[in-house]
C-alpha cells in the first residue's frame, strides 16, 4: 500500500545530541536501535527531553549532532523521500472541531491512503471506530473543550486514531495518554499496538502505570539532561533497577549509617518504583557524576553476551511516491474546508446577515437624486456606490479568509508527511471562498441595485464584484499563512484595505493627487502626459482595476448602451462603403431612425423599456423595422430609456476621459502616436495594439489572484519543509 520501504524496517540513532543553547542540553549522545514490530515507550522525568526526541525522530527538529538512520539512510539528508514513512501525532489536539468524528477520520484516511477504494475505506474506518469505542459518536460534531460534545478521553482517542490508517512505517506519538484515566490510556495504547504491529512506534509517556508499562516491547528511560538511563524490554528494566536499588541502599548505609529503605519500595515492580530509584540517587548522592546512569547503562550493555547486532541489508534510498491520487486529496481538502466553513456559526452569520445589512445601509444612504422623484439617470452617488460595493467585496473577502490557515496550521503540520501537494489545499480553500464570494455578492447586489434602481445590470456587477472578492480572499489567505494568530491577521486587514481605498481612484481622483512624490507622478521627461493617467504605484492596487471596469461596464454594458453601440456599428459599416445600393440606403436610414427612437423610448417600467429595445434590435435584424410604429408622444412622468439606464455622473466620468484622450495638450510634443492610457478610457494601447479596457482589467485581476495564490503556495510549501534546529 503506497510507498513502503523494504523490510526489515529499522531505525537507528547514532550519537544523537541536541542543544537549545550552549547550556540547555535536551538530548545527550543517544545511541539506540528499533526494529519493525516494536512499540517503544519513552519515559523520564519532566525536562528529560522526551518531546524533543519525538520531534527529532519525526523529522521536525534537526539534532545538533549525530545521525538518525531509517534502514541505513540518514533521515535529514533524505527527508523529502523519507517523510511518507513517518506519522507524527503531537500532544496538542489537531483535528477539525467542526467536523464529525467520522468525517475527521475519513478525511485523515484519504490524505494518508488516497489509493484505498471507498468500500474498503469505510470498512476500515468502521472497524477503527469500534476499536477506539467511538462508533456511537461517529456522527457527532467533535467541538472543542468548551462545547463538551466529547469528553477529554474521547477527543484524545480521536486525535490519536487519525494517524492509525496510514502507509507509514514509523509512528511517533507525543504524550497520547496525558490527562487520561488509566482505562482510556490502556485503550489508546492497545489500539496503537493493534494497528502498528508490523511497524515501529515510539510513544512518549511521563510515567506509565505498571499495566501500561508491560504493553510495550521496549522502554527508553531518559534522565535529566536527556541522558540515557536504560533501553530494553520492561522486564529487563525492572531487573536492572533492582540491582541499582541494592547498590544505592548499601551506598547510603555506608555513608549515612542507615539503609534509608523507607525512601523506596523494596520491590521494584513498577515504573513508579524505578522513578523512586532515580529520585533517590539525585537526593542522597549529590556527589554522583551527572552521567552516572548513562555510564552505568553503557557498562551493562557491554557485559551482555548478545550485544552484537546484525546490520540491516543495504538498500537504495527510497524515492518519493509520484503516483498518489492528487484528485482524492483535493476532494478531501475541499470537503473538509466546506464543511468546516458552513458549520462555523460566525461564517454563516457573516454570509446571511452582513451582506444584506451593508447593502441596505449603503444603498439607502446613497439613494439621492437631483429630481424630486428618485431615478437612476440623475442619481448623485452611483459612482460612490460602485466603489463602496467593491470595497465591501474586498473587505468580505479579507475577513472571511484571514484566519483560515491559522486554524489549520496544527493539522497542516501533522499532515505534512502525507499530503501530496500544497496546491491542492490552497485550491480547495480558494474554491470554497469562491462559493461564498458568489453567494455574498449576489445577496448584496440584489438588494443594493434594487434600492438604487440599477436595472438589468446584476450579472455585469457580479462579473466585477466576485473577482474583487476573490482577490481579497487570496490576500486574506496569504495573510493567514504569514501571521501566527487571528488577532494579528485581523489587525493586518486595515493595512491591506485602507491604501486601496485611498489609491483606488474614487476617494481622490488621480488628477488631484500629490505629484510632489515621484511614485504619484504621471509625467515623463520628454512629454507632458494626461493628468488622468494612473500613477504607477496605483496600478498595484486591485480596487483601481475593478473600479475602472465597473464604471466603464455601467456606461457601456447596459441594454441601452449595447443597443446604441450595435446600431452605430452597423451604421459605420454601411458608411464605410463607397457606394450603397437602394436596399443598403434604406437600411442606413432605418439605423438612423432606430438610433433616435432608442434614445427617446419611454415606458411605465424598466422592463417595458428593455422589451422595446430588444424588439427594435430584433426588428432590425429581421428587416421588419418600421419607424412609424415607435414614433409617439412621450407622456409626462413616464420613464425614459436614458433615465433608466444612463447615469449622468457615470457619463461625466466617461466623457471626461474621452475629452482628455483628445486634449490638444497630449500632442504638444508632436508625438501623435503616443500610447496615452487614461483612467476610464474604453480601450488601452499596449504594444501598439488597442485592446478593450474590460479585457485588460479582468486579466489583471486574475493575475492578482494567481500571484497571491502562488505566493501562498510557496510560503506553505516552505513551512511544510521547515525543520527547526532549536
Amino acid at each position: 500500500m503506497g510507498n513502503v520501504m523494504p523490510n526489515p524496517f529499522n531505525i537507528q540513532l547514532v550519537d544523537v545530541k541536541h542543544c537549545y543553547d550552549r547550556t540547555n542540553i535536551a538530548i545527550h549522545s543517544l545511541n539506540i536501535r528499533a526494529e519493525a514490530g516494536e512499540m517503544i515507550c519513552i519515559m523520564g522525568p519532566s525536562g528529560s527531553g522526551k518531546s524533543t526526541l519525538i520531534k527529532i525522530l519525526a523529522g521536525h527538529l534537526k539534532p545538533s549532532e549525530g545521525t538518525i538512520l531509517f534502514n541505513d539512510h540518514s533521515l535529514y539528508d533524505n527527508l523529502l523521500s523519507l517523510r511518507p514513512q513517518i506519522s507524527y501525532v503531537p500532544e496538542e489536539e489537531s483535528y477539525d472541531p467542526l467536523l464529525t468524528v467520522y468525517e475527521n477520520i475519513a478525511c485523515s484516511s484519504k490524505i494518508r491512503c488516497p489509493e484505498l477504494d471507498q468500500a474498503k475505506r469505510e470498512k476500515i474506518i468502521e472497524s477503527l471506530l469500534i476499536e477506539i469505542d467511538l462508533h456511537s459518536y461517529s456522527q457527532k460534531i467533535v467541538g472543542n473543550e468548551q462545547d463538551n460534545n466529547l469528553s477529554g478521553g474521547e477527543r484524545k482517542r480521536l486525535n490519536t486514531s487519525m494517524d492509525l490508517i496510514s502507509n507509514a512505517n514509523a509512528y511517533f506519538f507525543d504524550e497520547p495518554t496525558s490527562g487520561l484515566s488509566s482505562k482510556d490510556s490502556e485503550n489508546i495504547l492497545r489500539n496503537i499496538r493493534n494497528r502498528c504491529r508490523d511497524k515501529i512506534s515510539f510513544i512518549s509517556i511521563h510515567q506509565p502505570s505498571t499495566r501500561l508499562f508491560h504493553l510495550f516491547d521496549k522502554a527508553l528511560l531518559l534522565d535529566k539532561g536527556g541522558r540515557i538511563a536504560f533501553y530494553g524490554n520492561p522486564i529487563e528494566m525492572i531487573e536492572y533497577f533492582k540491582d541499582a536499588q541494592e547498590y544505592f541502599l548499601s551506598l547510603n548505609k555506608q555513608e549515612n549509617g542507615t539503609d534509608r529503605a523507607d525512601l523506596i519500595s523494596n520491590d521494584i515492580i513498577s515504573p513508579e518504583s524505578i522513578f523512586d530509584v532515580l529520585d533517590l540517587s539525585n537526593r542522597y548522592n549529590n556527589n554522583l557524576p551527572e552521567n552516572f546512569w548513562e555510564d552505568r547503562f553503557m557498562k551493562h550493555e557491554r557485559l551482555k553476551k548478545n550485544e552484537a547486532a546484525k546490520g540491516p541489508p543495504s538498500i537504495h534510498a527510497p524515492h518519493p511516491c509520484h503516483n498518489k491520487k492528487h484528485f482524492t486529496h483535493f476532494k478531501t481538502h475541499i470537503r473538509r474546508a466546506f464543511l468546516s466553513k458552513v458549520r462555523n456559526k460566525g461564517s454563516l452569520v457573516t454570509t446571511l446577515l452582513v451582506a444584506p445589512i451593508l447593502a441596505l445601509l449603503i444603498a439607502s444612504v446613497l439613494r439621492h437624486s437631483e429630481k424630486e422623484i428618485f431615478e437612476f439617470g440623475s442619481a448623485t452617488h452611483i459612482p460612490a456606490y460602485i466603489f463602496i460595493t467593491l470595497v465591501v467585496a474586498m473587505f468580505l473577502g479579507l475577513t472571511n479568509t484571514s484566519d483560515e490557515i491559522i486554524r489549520d496550521k496544527k493539522l497542516l503540520r501533522r499532515e505534512r508527511n502525507h499530503s501530496a501537494g500544497i496546491w491542492e489545499y490552497v485550491l480547495a480553500k480558494f474554491f470554497v471562498s469562491a462559493a461564498f464570494a458568489f453567494s455574498q455578492c449576489l445577496i448584496y447586489l440584489s438588494i443594493g441595485n434594487t434600492i438604487l434602481s440599477i436595472n438589468d445590470m446584476l450579472w455585469i456587477y457580479m462579473i466585477w464584484a466576485v473577482p474583487t472578492y476573490l482577490v481579497g480572499s487570496s490576500l486574506g489567505l496569504l495573510i493567514s499563512g504569514l501571521v501566527k494568530s487571528t488577532k494579528t491577521a485581523l489587525n493586518t486587514i486595515p493595512l491591506a484595505l485602507i491604501p486601496q481605498i485611498i489609491l483606488g481612484g474614487a476617494l481622490i481622483s488621480y488628477e488631484e493627487m500629490n505629484f510632489d512624490y515621484s511614485i504619484f507622478a504621471t509625467k515623463t521627461e520628454k512629454n507632458q502626459q494626461s493628468k488622468m493617467q494612473v500613477p504607477f504605484v496605483c496600478n498595484l492596487i486591485p480596487l483601481r482595476w475593478s473600479y475602472e471596469s465597473l464604471i466603464i461596464a455601467q456606461d457601456t454594458q447596459n441594454p441601452l448602451a449595447k443597443a446604441i453601440t450595435e446600431i452605430e456599428q452597423h451604421k459605420k459599416n454601411l458608411l464605410d462603403k463607397k457606394k450603397l445600393t437602394e436596399k443598403e440606403s434604406e437600411k442606413l436610414n432605418q439605423y438612423k431612425d432606430a438610433h433616435t427612437i432608442v434614445y427617446g423610448l419611454s415606458g411605465k417600467s424598466s422592463k417595458d423599456i428593455k422589451n422595446e429595445i430588444n424588439e427594435i434590435r430584433n426588428a432590425l435584424i429581421s428587416d421588419q423595422f418600421d419607424s412609424e410604429k415607435y414614433y409617439s408622444n412621450n407622456n409626462p412622468g413616464r420613464l425614459s430609456s436614458t433615465s433608466v439606464y444612463q447615469n449622468e455622473k457615470v457619463r461625466d466620468l466617461m466623457t471626461k476621459a474621452e475629452i482628455d484622450i483628445l486634449d490638444y495638450r497630449i500632442y504638444e510634443s508632436g508625438t501623435e502616436n503616443s500610447e496615452i492610457n487614461v483612467f476610464f478610457s474604453k480601450s488601452k494601447k499596449i504594444l501598439g495594439k488597442e485592446i478593450p479596457t474590460l479585457i485588460i482589467n479582468i486579466l489583471v485581476l486574475i493575475s492578482f489572484i494567481l500571484i497571491l495564490l502562488l505566493c501562498l503556495t510557496i510560503l506553505l510549501r516552505k513551512q511544510s519543509r521547515e525543520v527547526k534546529s532549536n
